[in-house]
Protein backbone atom coordinates (compact mmCIF):
# COMPACT_ATOMS: atom_id res chain seq x y z
CA UNK A 1 0.00 0.00 0.00
CA UNK A 2 2.86 2.51 0.68
CA UNK A 3 4.72 1.76 -2.65
CA UNK A 4 1.34 2.85 -4.16
CA UNK A 5 0.86 6.43 -2.11
CA UNK A 6 4.62 7.00 -2.90
CA UNK A 7 4.07 6.61 -6.09
CA UNK A 8 0.85 8.40 -6.51
CA UNK A 9 2.38 11.17 -4.36
CA UNK A 10 5.40 11.33 -6.96
CA UNK A 11 2.76 11.29 -9.41
CA UNK A 12 0.55 14.53 -7.92
CA UNK A 13 3.80 16.48 -7.24
CA UNK A 14 4.71 15.44 -11.16
CA UNK A 15 1.57 16.78 -12.43
CA UNK A 16 1.38 19.93 -10.59
CA UNK A 17 5.19 20.72 -11.58
CA UNK A 18 4.22 19.33 -15.50
CA UNK A 19 1.05 21.67 -15.16
CA UNK A 20 2.80 24.67 -13.87
CA UNK A 21 5.60 24.82 -16.56
CA UNK A 22 2.88 24.26 -19.16
CA UNK A 23 0.92 27.52 -17.63
CA UNK A 24 4.02 29.15 -17.68
CA UNK A 25 4.47 29.00 -21.09
CA UNK A 26 1.11 29.70 -21.96
CA UNK A 27 1.48 32.92 -20.07
CA UNK A 28 4.99 33.83 -21.69
CA UNK A 29 3.48 33.13 -25.13
CA UNK A 30 0.13 35.69 -23.96
CA UNK A 31 2.72 38.50 -22.85
CA UNK A 32 5.30 38.23 -25.96
CA UNK A 33 1.84 38.45 -28.09
CA UNK A 34 0.65 41.65 -25.44
CA UNK A 35 3.61 43.51 -25.52
CA UNK A 36 3.81 43.07 -29.30
CA UNK A 37 0.53 44.59 -29.61
CA UNK A 38 1.35 47.77 -27.48
CA UNK A 39 4.39 47.88 -29.34
CA UNK A 40 2.35 48.30 -32.59
CA UNK A 41 0.08 51.08 -30.70
CA UNK A 42 2.79 52.86 -29.48
CA UNK A 43 4.06 53.49 -33.03
CA UNK A 44 1.03 53.97 -34.25
CA UNK A 45 0.29 56.45 -31.94
CA UNK A 46 3.81 58.36 -32.73
CA UNK A 47 3.09 58.15 -36.17
CA UNK A 48 -0.12 59.75 -35.61
CA UNK A 49 1.74 62.55 -33.81
CA UNK A 50 4.33 62.82 -36.40
CA UNK A 51 0.85 62.95 -39.15
CA UNK A 52 -0.44 65.82 -37.30
CA UNK A 53 2.68 67.74 -36.87
CA UNK A 54 2.61 67.43 -40.86
CA UNK A 55 -0.96 68.54 -41.57
CA UNK A 56 -0.11 71.47 -38.93
CA UNK A 57 2.76 72.92 -41.14
CA UNK A 58 0.29 72.44 -44.59
CA UNK A 59 -2.73 74.19 -42.60
CA UNK A 60 0.12 76.89 -41.77
CA UNK A 61 0.92 76.89 -45.29
CA UNK A 62 -1.90 76.72 -46.87
CA UNK A 63 -3.01 79.92 -44.60
CA UNK A 64 -0.15 82.13 -45.52
CA UNK A 65 -0.46 81.36 -48.90
CA UNK A 66 -4.37 82.23 -48.59
CA UNK A 67 -3.37 85.60 -47.25
CA UNK A 68 -0.62 86.56 -49.81
CA UNK A 69 -3.25 85.94 -52.58
CA UNK A 70 -5.91 87.64 -50.55
CA UNK A 71 -3.33 90.75 -49.87
CA UNK A 72 -2.27 90.61 -53.84
CA UNK A 73 -6.56 90.46 -54.65
CA UNK A 74 -6.94 93.40 -52.32
CA UNK A 75 -4.22 95.52 -53.17
CA UNK A 76 -4.84 95.20 -57.03
CA UNK A 77 -8.33 96.32 -56.67
CA UNK A 78 -7.74 98.90 -54.57
CA UNK A 79 -5.22 100.46 -56.58
CA UNK A 80 -7.40 100.33 -59.47
CA UNK A 81 -10.10 102.40 -57.95
CA UNK A 82 -7.63 105.81 -58.31
CA UNK A 83 -7.54 105.94 -54.57
CA UNK A 84 -4.72 106.28 -52.56
CA UNK A 85 -3.60 103.19 -51.09
CA UNK A 86 -0.96 104.99 -48.89
CA UNK A 87 -3.75 106.71 -46.55
CA UNK A 88 -4.26 105.49 -43.08
CA UNK A 89 -7.86 103.65 -43.37
CA UNK A 90 -6.29 101.39 -46.24
CA UNK A 91 -3.05 101.12 -44.12
CA UNK A 92 -5.33 99.95 -41.13
CA UNK A 93 -7.23 97.31 -43.42
CA UNK A 94 -4.24 95.77 -44.65
CA UNK A 95 -2.75 95.65 -41.25
CA UNK A 96 -5.63 94.14 -39.62
CA UNK A 97 -5.17 91.45 -42.51
CA UNK A 98 -2.01 90.78 -41.60
CA UNK A 99 -3.20 90.91 -37.76
CA UNK A 100 -5.85 88.11 -38.88
CA UNK A 101 -3.22 86.05 -40.61
CA UNK A 102 -0.94 86.17 -37.62
CA UNK A 103 -3.77 85.16 -35.24
CA UNK A 104 -4.92 82.29 -37.73
CA UNK A 105 -1.92 80.61 -37.73
CA UNK A 106 -1.60 81.16 -33.98
CA UNK A 107 -4.40 79.62 -33.71
CA UNK A 108 -3.44 76.35 -36.26
CA UNK A 109 -0.19 76.14 -34.10
CA UNK A 110 -2.18 75.26 -31.02
CA UNK A 111 -4.55 72.80 -32.36
CA UNK A 112 -1.78 71.21 -33.92
CA UNK A 113 0.21 70.73 -31.18
CA UNK A 114 -2.64 69.91 -29.06
CA UNK A 115 -3.65 66.86 -31.47
CA UNK A 116 -0.14 66.21 -31.43
CA UNK A 117 0.52 66.24 -27.72
CA UNK A 118 -2.59 64.12 -27.46
CA UNK A 119 -0.92 61.29 -29.86
CA UNK A 120 2.27 61.40 -27.81
CA UNK A 121 0.21 61.03 -24.38
CA UNK A 122 -1.44 57.56 -25.67
CA UNK A 123 1.75 56.67 -26.93
CA UNK A 124 3.16 57.46 -23.20
CA UNK A 125 -0.26 55.65 -21.49
CA UNK A 126 0.74 52.44 -23.99
CA UNK A 127 4.22 52.57 -22.69
CA UNK A 128 2.97 52.85 -19.03
CA UNK A 129 0.43 49.64 -20.08
CA UNK A 130 3.35 47.84 -21.50
CA UNK A 131 5.36 48.50 -18.30
CA UNK A 132 2.25 47.13 -16.37
CA UNK A 133 1.94 44.31 -17.99
CA UNK A 134 5.02 43.15 -18.05
CA UNK A 135 5.32 43.50 -13.69
CA UNK A 136 1.69 41.75 -13.81
CA UNK A 137 3.21 39.07 -15.51
CA UNK A 138 6.37 38.45 -13.75
CA UNK A 139 4.01 38.87 -10.48
CA UNK A 140 1.60 35.82 -11.56
CA UNK A 141 4.62 33.72 -12.84
CA UNK A 142 6.17 33.93 -9.75
CA UNK A 143 2.94 33.18 -7.74
CA UNK A 144 2.48 30.12 -10.04
CA UNK A 145 5.66 28.90 -9.00
CA UNK A 146 5.07 29.64 -5.18
CA UNK A 147 1.43 28.10 -5.37
CA UNK A 148 3.28 25.07 -7.58
CA UNK A 149 5.71 24.49 -4.78
CA UNK A 150 3.40 24.93 -1.65
CA UNK A 151 0.88 22.11 -3.23
CA UNK A 152 3.97 19.84 -3.91
CA UNK A 153 4.55 20.33 0.19
CA UNK A 154 1.12 19.84 0.80
CA UNK A 155 1.09 16.65 -1.18
CA UNK A 156 4.36 15.41 0.94
CA UNK A 157 2.95 16.37 4.14
CA UNK A 158 -0.36 14.06 3.38
CA UNK A 159 1.89 10.92 3.89
CA UNK A 160 1.82 9.23 6.14
CA UNK A 161 5.68 8.96 7.13
CA UNK A 162 5.69 6.86 10.17
CA UNK A 163 4.26 4.06 8.12
CA UNK A 164 7.19 4.91 4.94
CA UNK A 165 9.63 4.82 7.86
CA UNK A 166 8.48 1.27 9.02
CA UNK A 167 8.34 -0.05 5.61
CA UNK A 168 11.62 0.72 4.89
CA UNK A 169 13.05 -0.19 8.29
CA UNK A 170 13.97 3.45 9.43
Amino acid sequence: MCDVAIALTVASIGTSLFGMRQQQQAMKRQQALEQQRLALQQKQFKQQAEGEALAMQQKITQRKRIAAEEYASNYNTLAGTNIDINSPSFGAFFKSNVEAKKRDIRNLRLQGTERQLNALYGAQQTQIASDASASAYKSSRQALVTDAIGTSFGTLASLDFDALGKKFGL
